[in-house]
């Protein structure tokens, strides 16, 4: 009887919680490291690019010419993505750079960047941990964290663990991924879903079993999420994106202030979004 209808969350609650202004300014992916460097046990992926408004700047967020900046970075796996205005996993793409070409789409780095626009970066490719890699190597698994301001204090609703499938890239629902709960010990619960609610026992690709497939360190992943959004309670619903590092450590890969999602945490897990705080 708490279900949380997804209409009355995104029309209503979201903009009395998070005034657009607010939640605009701090939803820009290239303020993470800005907004929450300082907190420990965290891993923010390294940016060797950012670009805000147009204005290009290096690791070190100093300015630099952005042709001469593309040429200083080194052969390897990068993800470019898009920091304003995307969802879904639009506006992502993993590169391969050899001598600062991408060997799939054999185009350069700069020609690359010049594509994105104005607000994007280049950042590490993160390499999860064996936990995460055995349900699903080809893309980084992320889960879904939703923390929540009630008097004075931050609470975190159920949790859900994206996976990505086919052979896909990147674990978004909409970009064809699987959702499934996850409680607060890290054991997976019996069934995930796709976003039109088909349901699975077990992973299409790998055929790992979900239930009680245990995934450590998930209380800390929740801790981290907890004391970021101790780091700006001018927004009161938050959901955060995160993943574990191949040593185990709490990745943010990224903050959504605006245009979150209520149904699917409530879909995979069978629990209502804020529970005794629904009123």
């Amino acid at each position: 009887h708490n279900y949380f209808p997804e209409i009355l969350f995104s029309t209503k609650l979201e903009p009395l919680t998070n005034p657009r202004r607010k939640a605009e300014l701090f939803g820009d992916k290239n303020l993470l490291s800005a907004l929450f460097g300082k907190v420990d046990n965290l891993h923010i992926p390294q940016s060797y690019i950012s670009c805000a408004n147009g204005f290009v700047r290096d690791f070190n967020n100093e300015p630099r010419e952005l042709e001469s900046l593309c040429s200083t970075i080194s052969d390897g796996r990068y993800v470019i993505k898009k920091t304003v205005d995307t969802s879904s996993g639009r506006d992502v793409m993993i590169c391969d750079l050899k001598n600062c070409r991408d060997n799939r789409t054999k185009k350069t780095l700069y020609e690359i960047c010049q594509e994105f626009g104005e607000n994007y970066c280049v950042q590490e490719c993160i390499k999860q941990c064996d936990e995460l890699n055995r349900l699903y190597p080809n893309a980084l698994n992320t889960f879904r964290i939703i923390t929540y301001i009630v008097e004075n204090k931050i609470y975190i609703a159920p949790m859900a663990l994206r996976l990505a499938r086919g052979g896909a890239d990147r674990d978004n629902i909409h970009y064809g991924g699987i959702v499934v709960g996850i409680d607060n010990e890290g054991n997976l619960r019996e069934k995930a879903f796709s976003e039109m609610g088909d349901s699975y026992v077990k992973h299409p690709d790998t055929n790992i079993v979900f239930k009680n497939y245990c995934i450590s360190k998930v209380a800390e992943i929740a801790e981290a999420a907890v004391r970021c959004h101790e780091c700006i309670p001018w927004l009161g619903i938050l959901s955060w994106d995160f993943s574990l590092d191949e040593k185990g450590i709490p990745v943010l890969i990224e903050l959504n202030s605006t245009g979150q999602s209520a149904w699917f945490p409530q879909m995979c897990n069978g629990e209502p979004l804020f529970g005794e705080h629904t009123a």
